[in-house]
């Protein structure tokens, strides 16, 4: 009996984890399967890493944001696009905001009472710049030329079908009949 209530335990903490870190982490898993690049999903699973783990609970707040900034400014400067080091960038900042904020606003570093508008939203915030960089890693042309190419393909195949000149004439055939 106590395997099934262990067992029960563990789904009520899968129901209850953070479904966006979960999604963030898939959509940055298929992002370096395709570009064949493990170090953004290695950057972005140290981040969450560096939070959620209790190993760093003796570090202040703003230590942990800090950090973050270290692992995305080395990020940077082994982004080869403009559009990746761009979205970076927004991550370091974010990152230099909220530090400031958990330094400057927080209690010990971290946030008592009060909580400030950017600690209220910083769930959001931060997964606003994951997305932005995930998208700065996919090449929304190369994705738009193969769905059109997708499209052409199953076209002329329909096109020059005989079940199509089947159907035409029905639906011709049809029509006369009701005029």
């Amino acid at each position: 009996m106590e395997i099934l209530e262990w067992l029960e335990l563990l789904s009520a903490n899968a129901r209850s984890s953070n479904w966006l870190a979960n999604a963030l982490f898939i959509l940055y898993v298929i992002v370096s399967i395709l570009i064949k690049k493990s170090r953004y999903v290695v950057a972005f699973f140290l981040s969450v890493f560096i939070v959620e783990c209790s190993l760093f609970d003796l570090m202040q707040e703003y230590q942990l944001y800090l950090t973050s900034f270290i692992v995305y400014s080395y990020i940077y400067s082994y982004a080869v696009n403009a559009k990746t080091k761009m979205a970076c960038v927004i991550m370091c900042l974010l990152d230099l905001i909220l530090s400031y904020d958990a330094y400057k606003y927080g209690i010990g570093g971290a946030h008592g009472e009060s909580e400030t508008i950017l600690y209220e939203n910083i769930e959001y915030l931060a997964f606003s710049a994951h997305i932005i960089i995930i998208i700065s890693l996919v090449r929304l042309g190369r994705i738009l030329d193969n769905i059109r190419s997708l499209f052409r393909y199953v076209f002329s195949v329909s096109c020059y079908s005989s079940y199509l000149f089947i159907i035409w004439y029905n639906i011709i055939k049809i029509q006369s009949t009701n005029k």
